[in-house]
């Protein structure tokens, strides 16, 4: 269970483990919960739901969004169609195009003393799909401000390559 871990940092990219990150740590009060947004989500939830479930399934969206330490759309039409569906309130939101483009030097600075060494922990199918190097890449660069840790969690084709 992800409670065992005690993430720092929770980074999720499918809509439904958005949901199930904030219901697993709804008791978890220093873990950060960001949520990746990179489809259209109206579509997406549309092939994936009837009307009824869209529903039910918008309104748990809209909470663990809000609920959320901030919001990374992959694009600008992203955003807007998330927006359209889903009202975060006043959650920080940004775009990023590139997850590993951070250009400003004190984006990521790390604090002094850390009490414990942050975890990230990654969640998901290990196939080539989910592009597991751009996550090494960009966790590359974060350890090199912030001393921390990467977890990787899931079964696939890639399980032996990332090991």
């Amino acid at each position: 269970c992800i409670q065992n871990y005690n993430p720092t940092l929770i980074v999720t990219f499918l809509n439904h483990m958005s949901i199930a990150a904030w219901w697993l740590t709804k008791t978890m009060p220093t873990c950060k919960r960001i949520i990746g947004i990179q489809n259209n989500y109206e579509e997406e939830v549309r092939n994936a739901f009837g009307p009824m479930s869209s529903r039910v399934f918008t309104g748990l969206m809209k909470r663990a969004c809000r609920a959320a330490h901030g919001i990374v759309y992959i694009s600008e039409g992203v955003k807007q169609g998330f927006a359209k569906n889903v009202s975060i309130g006043d959650v920080p939101s940004r775009v990023i195009y590139n997850i590993t483009g951070f250009t400003k030097p004190n984006e990521l600075n790390a604090p002094a003393q850390l009490p414990v060494l942050p975890t990230i922990i990654a969640c998901g199918r290990l196939h080539p799909q989910k592009d597991y190097l751009t996550l090494l890449n960009a966790f590359n660069l974060l350890r090199k401000r912030l001393p921390c840790k990467l977890q990787i969690l899931g079964t696939g084709s890639q399980l032996q390559t990332l090991k």
